[in-house]
């Protein structure tokens, strides 16, 4: 029997929470200690599908989060997040702490389910987020900024400036786990794509600020494939970085110019030669 089968079975029997997580364990990989993303994508889907009783799913879900189990883990929080107005504040914690598991994977699933909530229930989950970007912990904040953009992909424009703002607030934050995350993926790969016009508008404030971090930031978000469709607004922002002699921020923009040159060579030439 395939494994999908054995688990659709238990669905029908039992729903053992245990039993789940060992048959779609034997799917388990080497290198991140989890089944392969289709086939947790697939249990994700039979459990939406065949677990009809919603307070049965919820406390599946409840079970997943607290085992020592990263395949569980990954399962749980994003159950819960659909469900979510079953019990907020639960919901809430569960996703704050496998936010910041020791596992890389767990932390993606976290901050994607973040991003389920926020786009379904935005005036409850916005403050919440709004707490993450100033939490101690960095993981915490860059779960944050990933909640934001995956919301993106799923709000519609009106929802735009509070979105910016949620990130703005990061744009100083030096940990390298939340910065990698920030200007070149949430905001250059997400809300330069969701929300083009907004965002450029508030890039032309960024840009004039005398913070290393946050110009830093307004580079990298240029080293997007997103940053680097406009080339005039790219151009535009990046001439005015290059003149800050402090070698981060040149670092940031070098990278920048890098990424639009293979797609602008002629433009981006002599910035290239500097």
């Amino acid at each position: 029997m395939k494994w999908n089968q054995a688990f659709e079975h238990e669905l029908t029997e039992k729903a053992r929470a245990g039993e789940l997580i060992n048959i779609l364990d034997t799917q388990k990989t080497s290198h991140a200690h989890t089944a392969k993303s289709a086939d947790k994508m697939k249990a994700l889907h039979l459990l939406r599908k065949k677990v009809k009783d919603t307070r049965l799913l919820y406390e599946l879900g409840l079970s997943f989060t607290r085992m020592s189990n990263f395949t569980a883990n990954e399962l749980g929080v994003m159950i819960l997040s659909d469900l979510f107005e079953l019990n907020p504040q639960e919901v809430i914690s569960e996703v704050y702490r496998t936010a910041d598991s020791e596992n890389w994977e767990v932390r993606e699933w976290a901050a994607s389910a973040g991003g389920n909530i926020l786009s379904r229930h935005f005036q409850t989950a916005y403050p919440i987020l709004s707490n993450w970007v100033g939490d101690p912990l960095p993981n915490i904040r860059r779960a944050a900024a990933l909640a934001v953009m995956y919301a993106a992909k799923e709000l519609p424009e009106r929802y735009s400036e509070q979105l910016i703002s949620l990130v703005e607030q990061l744009l100083t934050d030096r940990d390298i786990y939340v910065r990698k995350n920030l200007g070149p993926f949430a905001i250059g790969g997400a809300l330069l794509r969701y929300y083009p016009e907004k965002l450029k508008e508030r890039i032309l404030s960024w840009h004039l600020s005398d913070n290393e971090q946050v110009l830093w930031n307004v580079a990298m978000i240029f080293t997007s494939a997103e940053g680097a469709k406009d080339k005039n607004f790219a151009l535009k922002i990046l001439k005015n970085l290059a003149c800050d002699d402090r070698r981060y921020v040149q670092n940031a923009v070098k990278a920048a110019v890098k990424n639009l040159a293979k797609r602008h060579k002629e433009d981006f030439s002599a910035m290239i030669m500097v």
